[in-house]
């Protein structure tokens, strides 16, 4: 324990000691205080690789004594024990030569094992230790830290951070289309624990199906998001066939589609109806629409936007893969102006803000190839999904162009962002579940030397038969939680068209 919180600690047990409570003189002892939390509140301190932060017993508290956290490029669980006014921080694994990663939540029915894992059902107490079922006698590793009062972390780590939920609270949306909201629907809604509407905001309604929709979420207390889909654009994709996105320079996906025609002498193949923010002249189509969508047709006092697809489109590379969205007219000729470089998305992201400067504007990102999508010789053990085809980038090009593109948007972005995992992304069975895109996330940044954001800051996008809203309660360690009802198409037709 670091010095100075030990001097701090022992004069304010020696001040409480010989007054019968709080001293204030002992408060000046580190320094000024910090105005972030009251100077006498009390908080369990981490400090992992240079990254501190601070979780106040009051969070951990609202979130029933578990909060799971990434500090430092390392997960990290948070246990505190009401009854023993107990707390400790760990990585969220056993000890020992096989370690086992493991999820825990309350179990407050028992007081003398407050917590147990979701993988076995094992009971664990805040000493980190399994009392009881399949992993009895089992340790999480332990990650140093500290429980003291708030002045004193904040004296020997004046740059800590200081844990909250997103915009305080976790955020539970059900994605619905405007006429499936009604007065009967929305008051469902929020008894099934939801908190806010996300809206598919576009061309097909009308400025006063919006303004209802506004009205009905405002009645049943729903915070209200708009849900806005940009690359995929069948509209745009009619009128400028150039704009699509190319397939790329391998030929993998027509296995997939052995009935489409290949590309001949001065064509390329399109997958339609992508037409992604990655070319200039679709950009600024884009940007106009959001504009004209923002102007003309959203309604009341909205919390903020969700822009999905800003990425490439599918198969990017030619692979075939739905997910493979790093590339731009890949080694094939262009058809339209390419911006180039990773920030395309920050730049957008960037002037959607200024349209909406007063809410958040939410990006809706895929993960890329992993792999597990690499051909057989390629991919661990042999097992693939094949969704890649021949080409062998899950394991070099494509996490290094995700995490670069991830990085520069998120610098842009100072809201949430949200991660699509449903099925229409054709992930195999054993991965349809809400978890797979975060751990992704992690361990893709974590190779390319990123530190992978704070969890509470992402959003995860599920299908409604993926994860129920019964479901959503267990989605605490992450800022919020999008419980689609809607079929959100990921999918392309090859189209082949002419070159410049």
């Amino acid at each position: 324990m670091p010095t100075r919180i030990i001097v701090a600690i022992l004069l304010f047990a020696v001040a409480a000691a010989s007054t019968g409570g709080t001293d204030d003189r002992v408060v000046a002892e580190p320094g000024p205080a910090d105005p972030r939390l009251p100077e006498h509140d009390e908080m369990i301190g981490v400090s992992i690789d240079g990254v501190a932060r601070a979780y106040p017993v009051s969070e951990l508290e609202e979130a029933h004594g578990v909060l799971r956290d990434t500090v430092g490029g390392r997960q990290v669980v948070v246990l505190w024990d009401k009854s023993t006014h107990a707390g400790a921080v760990y990585a969220p694994q056993t000890e020992g030569d096989h370690p086992r990663q493991l999820t825990l939540q309350s179990e407050e029915k028992n007081a003398d094992t407050p917590f147990i894992d979701r993988e076995t059902g094992s009971y664990w107490g805040v000493e980190g230790r399994a009392v009881d079922g399949p992993l009895k006698g089992a340790t999480l590793v332990w990650q140093e830290n500290v429980q003291c009062r708030w002045f004193a972390w904040a004296a020997e780590y004046p740059k800590t951070e200081v844990y909250h939920s997103h915009v305080g609270r976790h955020t539970r949306a059900v994605l619905v289309e405007p006429t499936d909201v009604t007065v009967e629907q929305a008051a469902r809604w929020k008894r099934d624990g939801f908190n806010a509407a996300a809206v598919v905001l576009d061309e097909r309604f009308a400025a006063a199906g919006y303004q209802k929709v506004s009205a009905e979420c405002s009645r049943a207390g729903l915070d209200l998001y708009y849900w806005i889909e940009i690359a995929r654009n069948p509209a745009m994709a009619d009128a400028h066939p150039q704009w699509m996105a190319s397939l790329g320079v391998h030929r993998d996906w027509h296995a997939r589609f052995p009935q489409s025609p290949l590309p001949g002498a001065g064509e390329v193949a399109k997958a339609y109806p992508w037409a992604p923010i990655t070319s200039r002249p679709a950009f600024d189509a884009h940007l106009a629409r959001v504009a004209d969508l923002v102007h003309q047709r959203a309604a009341g006092n909205y919390r903020g936007l969700l822009l999905n697809d800003l990425q490439g489109g599918p198969s990017s590379c030619g692979c075939g893969n739905l997910l493979c969205r790093w590339a731009s007219d890949y080694k094939v000729p262009s058809t339209a102006e390419q911006l180039g470089g990773d920030d395309v998305a920050a730049k957008f992201l960037a002037k959607v803000k200024k349209m909406v400067a007063e809410g958040e504007v939410i990006p809706v990102w895929t993960t890329e190839c992993e792999d597990v999508d690499l051909p057989p010789d390629r991919a661990p053990g042999g097992k693939s999904t094949g969704l890649c085809g021949s080409v062998p980038c899950a394991d070099s090009t494509c996490p290094k162009k995700f995490a670069a593109q991830w990085q520069a948007m998120l610098t842009a972005s100072p809201d949430a962002v949200a991660l699509l995992a449903v099925s229409a992304l054709q992930r195999p069975e054993a991965e349809q579940n809400t978890g797979w895109p975060v751990r992704y996330l992690d361990g893709v940044l974590r190779a390319q030397k990123a530190a992978p954001p704070p969890h509470e800051r992402l959003w995860v996008v599920v299908n409604e038969s993926d994860g129920a809203p019964t479901s959503a309660a267990s989605f605490n360690d992450l800022g919020g939680v999008i419980v689609s009802h809607l079929k959100i198409d990921q999918s392309f037709q090859p189209k082949v068209v002419h070159g410049k």
